[in-house]
């Protein structure tokens, strides 16, 4: 499951969520993208009731991925 960003003129802004290939995500998790900046984009995720954070990380190769459930 992906989430995107979107801009008001309706085109995706970056792609928020990735799949990791071998993790078996709970219910309602997804990994937050290393190409955006996760702290803020989680805590806006949170202020907006739309995810929380688990404070499950993983890791692959040189990227850490932050996982959140969507509510």
């Amino acid at each position: 499951m992906h989430r995107y960003l979107w801009l008001d003129a309706g085109f995706p802004a970056g792609k928020l969520s990735v799949c990791i290939e071998g993790y078996r995500f709970l219910e309602g998790e997804t990994a937050i993208s290393c190409d955006v900046p996760q702290a803020r984009v989680i805590a806006e995720l949170e202020r907006a009731g739309i995810a929380k954070a688990t404070n499950k990380i993983i890791r692959r190769g040189y990227g850490s991925y932050p996982i959140v459930t969507i509510l």
